[in-house]
């Protein structure tokens, strides 16, 4: 019964606090100024402030900087770290005013430019409510406050400058609905805003219209300088053919943009999986470690040594294949769950490391193959649960990854598996690009080839360390000099 009247206390206070925040609402208007000033001269102009409430509220008014990135979400720098920041051009009165139970008042704002202003500034005033007793609270006090938000856009009237362009524009197929995806990259080359619109359009081999969608419905814009990315779906149950998507975007200037890309649907082949993952931090100094298990390489006297330990191992086996020369360890009792499923060397003419779960009943069966550039020499031992192999080889490979010192995970790790009748026989090259979020191609990936049971099997990885953002991959995969497959993964690397 105790339990159940803390939960009724709880469910009470939570109606109580909503209540009481539903009563500390304000409303403000309007919430957008686009103002154009000559550099040097000032304008002012005014808020509408309401209190909605049944209670007297306090609203403390402040300015700050705002940006919006590639996929149009709003971030506030601190004051003073933005390179042309409004905040000094920017001034409010007053900084708060009380408001009686539905009152309302106009606050004043006046903004400016600096005399040789070529760039529209961008900012926004916020109205925060502050819930009575906040001055006088002392220990663990919950109280709910309000905030809302006016833009303000100045830009030097009589030198607005719009242009744009579409810097790339991405398609793949999504195999569980038959829909294509896209996403369109948008560069702002002008001075000021805009918030494009426009349709984007896909037609079949025909040249006939299957689909159409909206541009940007949000109206969301994309500030001076800056780049957006604009993702989204067309089409359903699309069946085998050849097809055109065409993006026509309107951003205010003199004439539209328009972008097309076209994408093949063959009957004889599928892009099943294109997945990429980053490498695991502190993978290059401390090998690569995981939860429940571990996999690490380590350089040896005259070559390399390999150790794996797990829980629940009971007993291995192992034995070697060729073409391409691997050795191939079996560990009974195992679960893959807690091991990657690729850890590329390159170093000491061993290629690197695949695990996978080959078998998991009556008893689970992990497997590691081990791929060599050529055959090599090898010891296998086991110390209970670890199992150690001792790989000794010549030199390291000159050329390509192989100079990389041992041990250091790439950036990002890419695979992709693709399923036809003779993939392996048909295939002529492929090509993974890695792009930022701009289109600009950052570097292309090589990708190893192997043929499988379905079709064909790739895997890469690019070593360099990425900052912070938004990154794409972009792969395609060509059969008698013709584009057969093609696909792009959104990669996002957090700071």
């Amino acid at each position: 019964m105790k339990r159940k009247n803390t939960r009724l206390f709880f469910g009470l206070l939570i109606l109580w606090l909503s209540a009481r925040w539903l009563s500390a609402t304000i409303l403000v208007s309007p919430v957008r100024f686009e103002i154009q000033i000559v550099p040097g001269k000032s304008d002012t102009e005014a808020v509408r402030v309401r209190n909605l409430g049944n209670s007297e509220q306090t609203v403390n008014i402040y300015a700050s900087d705002f940006q919006l990135d590639e996929e149009g979400a709003l971030s506030f720098p601190e004051e003073g770290t933005l390179e042309g920041s409004i905040l000094p051009w920017l001034r409010v009165n007053p900084s708060f005013l009380t408001l009686r139970p539905k009152e309302e008042k106009w606050i004043r704002f006046t903004v400016s430019l600096p005399e040789d202003s070529e760039k529209e500034l961008q900012g926004m005033i916020f109205f925060q409510t502050m819930p009575p007793g906040t001055e006088k609270a002392k220990g663990r006090q919950v109280f709910i406050s309000a905030r809302l938000g006016v833009v303000v856009y100045v830009s030097p009237k009589g030198k607005a400058k719009k242009s744009a362009e579409i810097s790339d524009f991405l398609l793949k197929e999504n195999l569980k609905d038959a829909s294509l995806e896209y996403a369109l990259f948008l560069v702002n080359q002008g001075n000021v805003h805009f918030r494009p619109k426009g349709t984007v359009t896909l037609r079949d081999g025909r040249g006939e219209k299957i689909a159409s969608t909206e541009l940007n419905p949000k109206a969301e814009a994309v500030l001076s300088g800056a780049h957006r990315i604009f993702e989204g779906k067309i089409g359903l149950g699309l069946k085998p053919d050849s097809y055109r998507v065409i993006a026509e975007v309107d951003y205010g200037g003199k004439t539209n943009l328009e972008g097309e890309k076209a994408i093949h649907f063959p009957s004889e082949a599928t892009l099943d999986a294109f997945e990429a993952k980053w490498a695991i931090p502190g993978a290059e100094k401390k090998g690569l470690s995981l939860e429940t298990g571990t996999l690490s390489v380590k350089e040896s006297e005259g070559g390399l040594q390999v150790s794996v330990s797990a829980a629940g191992l009971s007993s291995y086996k192992y034995f070697e294949l060729s073409d391409p020369p691997r050795l191939v360890i079996d560990l009974k009792g195992v679960d893959s769950q807690s091991f990657p499923e690729s850890f590329p060397v390159n170093s000491h003419k061993v290629v690197g490391l695949r695990t996978s779960q080959f078998q998991a009943f009556p008893e689970k069966i992990l497997r590691i193959a081990i791929d060599f550039q050529e055959k090599q020499n090898y010891r296998v031992r086991r110390d209970g649960e670890k199992v150690t192999i001792d790989i000794e080889s010549v030199e390291s490979s000159e050329t390509g990854a192989g100079n990389r010192a041992l041990g250091s995970q790439p950036g990002i790790l890419f695979w992709a598996t693709a399923k036809g009748s003779n993939l392996y026989q048909r295939l002529d090259r492929t090509l993974l690009r890695i792009k930022d979020s701009k289109g600009e191609i950052l570097t292309e990936v090589p990708l190893r080839v192997q043929a499988i049971s379905s079709g064909i099997k790739l895997e890469g990885e690019w070593e360099k360390s990425l900052p912070s953002g938004v990154y794409f991959a972009e792969l395609a995969i060509f059969s008698k000099e013709q584009l057969l497959l093609s696909s792009f993964l959104k990669l996002k690397r957090k700071g």
